[in-house]
């Protein structure tokens, strides 16, 4: 656990802030990391422009400057949110960590991990493989998979190009989890897949979680679905067989959602 004193000599809100706000954006970044280290989840609610993202990155500086592996996921509902959580990272960095660590911030004052902006799940897979001790900048509707078809089917060519895609990561799959005759399953199985050759991170956070509301059930949103599948979530019933590394992924979640 932190406390007030020590958060203060690592985070410098008031640098970009007036005074008052600084200190409650120093004890929600000090909240949140309690939280999370006891729990491993926590919901930081406010009004648009409180400065959620901030706090968040506090919590994650925080956590960083003690653990230099820290690893971090980022979801941001849409992709100008993706750019917007990369400008932020770097300003916050800059501006608002009090001193070169070399564990959250750099000479100079940029980042020590690299940022990596990705563009769907598949390729979120790959880079993850490739160098997982980066920062990664995913967007909500890289999880919908969308494909031709109707309700329950899947165009066969649109199915084809995404196993394809991912048995390139994970060439050990076994055919049977690319049953096209069952469009829900075609995509979870898909999740379960990339699960599988995914690192574990040390922090998921989901910008606008309101988005996640339904959460993981039986009949909810497919979207849904396969990020908690890809997440590796215990409720997912994989087959230790096909899926053998499916595990969860997420050591602690954060949401941000606005009021």
């Amino acid at each position: 656990m932190i406390d007030l004193t020590l958060a203060a000599k690592l985070l410098h809100f008031e640098k970009t802030i007036a005074p008052r706000q600084a200190m409650q954006q120093l004890e929600g970044a000090v909240a949140l990391h309690n939280m999370l280290e006891r729990h491993g989840v926590a919901y930081l609610a406010d009004e648009v422009g409180m400065g959620k993202t901030f706090v968040a990155l506090g919590a994650m500086a925080l956590f960083r400057h003690f653990d230099p592996n820290f690893r971090v996921l980022i979801i941001a509902p849409r992709e100008n949110l993706q750019v917007k959580w990369r400008k932020e990272m770097v300003n916050f960095t800059r501006l608002n960590f009090a001193f070169p660590d070399l564990r959250v911030q750099g000479f100079g004052g940029g980042l020590v991990r690299e940022i990596v902006h990705c563009e769907n799940l598949v390729d979120f897979a790959r880079l993850a493989s490739i160098a997982p001790d980066r920062d990664f900048i995913m967007r909500l509707t890289s999880f919908s998979l969308p494909l031709q078809g109707d309700r329950f089917s899947v165009d066969a060519n649109a199915a084809r190009a995404l196993r394809d895609s991912v048995r390139a990561q994970l060439p050990w799959l076994n055919d049977e989890i690319f049953d096209l005759r069952n469009r829900s399953e075609f995509k979870n199985n898909i999740a379960r897949a990339l699960c599988c050759g995914l690192p574990p991170f040390d922090l998921v956070i989901v910008d606008e979680g309101h988005n996640l509301k339904h959460g993981f059930k039986e009949g909810g949103s497919a979207r849904n679905q396969v990020l908690a599948l890809a997440m590796g979530h215990p409720n997912g019933a994989a087959n230790r067989r096909l899926f053998p590394n499916y595990a969860p992924r997420a050591r602690r979640v954060l949401f941000l959602s606005a009021t």
